[in-house]
């Protein structure tokens, strides 16, 4: 119980991708930021003993940090004995920041995984999506990266935006030529308010079908399935020994405290309740103040609800499933009442697998995921 994984959000991008929803600010990283999260983690970070499994770094576009904060970062986390000495440290960066310098010096820091938000390998459906590198900018960080000697690399793509199948066959069979570990493949979602949203409104763009998105969906998993990777979460695929601890945190139901404007906590009570946390406040405000009570919001669940969180979200590990007597006996309460009913209709759908008392989505039931959780979660 007293492991946990720190993250923390960068909230700055050059732009604001049109099918972006998340807290950011456009503009450069404030000077100050890195002795607020400092101030920041002094506040709160007796709440959480033990050691860090994990740091990551996400935003917004946390490689618009200089590799020295970043560093600074690392450092300052090792030497307060803060990270366990294997601990998995991730930076999410984008294509056109990483430079020869640049990769060199994240990996002489420490940080040991890279999260490259590369949406696609087509330069036409990059200008769709409002990226600003292009498919070779993509290429040539991935060189630079493996020539600094990270071989914990992962690729992020964004599908079911219209791309053309031989489109995504090319970029799915490019990330296993490379021999990239790791992929996360996220189907395009509009969100409101997002400047796609407002263009569909308005009938000036086409949104994505269902029966297209799932067609994209399904290749995926059968093309990264022939290629040796294993789909261990909902979104993600690794080849074996690479899955994402931190992933592996969030959707276990593991303890992770954010820092930074706009990031979200979660830590388990010993009373099998927990509670969720997150900074609710602009970014001058936090940098001005960090530490203010004002700044974070906190809703606490009991021991039921947690119960339910931990069946629902549990099941995005594809791999390790949840063993829903195990999760009772952890909340110290008992299996909501119709639960394994509710578990029946979905194992005679096809979209659950039980093995020895453990449940785990199927390939087809991935498809359905946010169902499945929200009959669970209601």
């Amino acid at each position: 119980m007293d492991a946990f994984s720190i993250y923390i959000h960068v909230p700055w991008c050059r732009r604001r991708c049109p099918y972006c929803d998340f807290y950011l600010v456009v503009g450069k990283p404030d000077h100050t930021f890195i002795d607020a999260l400092i101030r920041e983690w002094g506040a709160r970070g007796s709440a959480w003993p033990g050691l860090a499994q994990t740091l990551y770094f996400g935003g917004g576009t946390p490689s618009m940090l200089t590799p020295e904060q970043i560093g600074f970062l690392v450092g300052y986390f090792r030497k307060e004995g803060i990270l366990v000495p294997d601990a998995e440290i991730t930076i999410e960066a984008n294509p056109e920041d990483i430079t020869e310098d640049y990769a060199h010096k994240l990996s002489s820091f420490g940080v040991n995984r890279i999260s490259l938000g590369i949406q696609s390998f087509d330069d036409k459906t990059l200008r769709h999506l409002g990226r600003k590198h292009t498919a070779t900018m993509a290429r040539n960080a991935i060189d630079k990266l493996r020539r600094a000697g990270f071989l914990n690399l992962s690729v992020d793509l964004i599908i079911g935006t219209g791309e053309p199948e031989a489109n995504l066959m090319e970029s799915l069979r490019y990330v296993s030529d490379q021999g990239i570990p790791h992929l996360s493949a996220y189907l395009l979602t509009i969100e409101e308010g997002t400047n796609f949203h407002k263009r569909i409104q308005r009938g000036v763009l086409a949104g994505p079908t269902e029966d297209g998105q799932a067609d994209r969906y399904s290749l995926v998993q059968s093309t990264l399935k022939s290629l040796g990777y294993v789909q261990y979460d909902i979104s993600s695929y690794a080849k074996p020994g690479f899955m994402s601890r931190h992933n592996q945190v969030y959707w276990g139901q593991g303890s992770y405290l954010g820092l930074g404007p706009g990031a979200h906590s979660m830590r388990f009570l010993p009373d099998g309740g927990l509670v969720r946390s997150h900074n609710q406040t602009t970014v001058a405000a936090w940098l001005n103040d960090p530490v203010s009570e004002c700044t974070v919001v906190t809703d606490q669940l009991d021991a039921m609800d947690a119960l339910r969180e931990s069946l629902a979200f549990g099941l995005r590990n594809m791999v390790k499933g949840i063993h829903p007597l195990d999760l009772a006996v952890r909340h110290q309460t008992s299996l909501p009442k119709d639960f394994f009913l509710l578990i029946e209709k979905f194992k005679n759908y096809g979209w659950l697998d039980e093995q020895e008392g453990v449940l785990s989505i199927t390939p087809q039931g991935a498809l359905f995921a946010d169902a499945i959780m929200r009959d669970i979660l209601s």
